[in-house]
């Protein structure tokens, strides 16, 4: 990674970096950071400014991104399995402690929305298991909202029950966008392969 110049914006890839080095230095019992290996490690940047970015991570879930996009740490598998543990342990409902119990483990806070949002796209039962969406289902979905509007509370209860209400929101969102056939779980045309690999592999252990 190249020196930044100075005043020069913070990129993503620095700001991952500044992460993984201040993880690698906090005390695991308090918490503490030792800011003098920090600023060892990570030279091209103040300890204000170190000090002043870790802030944002803590307090904004949008600090990571350099460019209006929504880039971020990204969760580790032991990370997802400990959110999974709490989730479990709290409820679906309590993404505010959940919140809170994820920023004792990761350092920096996410919104709880975030959480809510990961839960029920990707980490929660039906997610994991729900069939790929296809042309055919978003034909049926501008069909049954024309008709009941646009609960997704009561569209995936009612029609889509293999699918959670957070699924059906994406999908009411990409209607009569170029994405509207894309299933919920995936971003782009080339998460495809990697989604139905998971969805393979979740039915022969038999999530």
């Amino acid at each position: 990674m190249r020196p930044p110049k100075r005043g020069e914006q913070w990129s993503v890839e620095e700001k991952k970096h500044l992460f993984e080095i201040i993880q690698q230095n906090r005390d695991s019992e308090n918490r503490r950071i030792d800011w003098v290996a920090v600023q060892r490690l990570f030279p091209h940047r103040s300890r204000s400014a170190c000090m002043q970015m870790l802030r944002r991570l803590q307090h904004d879930s949008d600090a990571l991104n350099s460019s209006n996009r929504r880039t971020r740490v990204p969760m580790t598998d032991e990370w997802r399995q400990q959110f999974v543990e709490i989730v479990r342990r709290l409820g679906e409902h309590s993404w505010g402690q959940v919140s809170d119990e994820m920023a004792k483990i990761i350092g920096f806070r996410r919104l709880p929305s975030d959480y809510a949002v990961l839960w029920s796209l990707h980490l929660c039962p039906k997610a994991q298991t729900a069939p790929e969406w296809t042309p055919k289902h978003t034909r049926e979905l501008d069909r049954l909202v024309k008709i009941h509007g646009k609960d997704s509370v009561f569209l995936a209860y009612q029609f889509f029950r293999q699918y959670t209400p957070g699924m059906l929101q994406v999908m009411l969102r990409r209607l009569g966008t170029k994405d509207e056939a894309l299933d919920p779980r995936i971003s782009t045309p080339s998460g495809i392969p990697a989604l139905r690999q998971r969805l393979a592999n979740a039915q022969k252990i038999g999530f």
